[in-house]
């Protein structure tokens, strides 16, 4: 520090002590303050027990638990279409052939009583 930024420092401290004529410095630094007389002590801690190591290794316990195999596959080979049947009859509802009913008819196709669709060509029906 300059001699110049200490001046105005000690300056205003000598305007605060104008008026005191002794300052009282405490005997005692923060260091004592727990042997400071006047403040009871606590008490020590309590022994804490001693540590218990655990093994490097614990074992898990086993358990044994039913084997359950997956579920089965649906076969999903693809199935070959049927052999064409010929229609005998339709109406506004679908078709008829060898005493089997196709419903439906929207643009030749159909569904057959297992929801395949069919295709009819007029003369002949196919399930596929």
């Amino acid at each position: 520090m300059s001699a110049r930024s200490v001046r105005p420092a000690l300056s205003a401290l000598a305007i605060l002590f104008a008026g005191c004529t002794s300052v009282q410095i405490p005997s005692h630094t923060p260091r004592d303050v727990a042997t400071f007389p006047d403040r009871p002590t606590a008490p020590p801690p309590a022994p804490r027990p001693p540590l218990t190591r655990l093994p490097g290794h614990v074992p898990l316990p086993q358990v044994s638990t039913p084997r359950i195999p997956p579920p089965a596959m649906p076969n999903n080979a693809p199935v070959a279409p049927g052999a064409p049947a010929p229609v005998i009859s339709c109406d506004p509802g679908g078709c008829w052939s060898d005493g089997r009913r196709y419903e439906g008819g929207t643009g030749g196709t159909f569904l057959d009583k297992n929801g395949r669709p069919c295709q009819s060509n007029g003369n002949w029906i196919q399930c596929f």
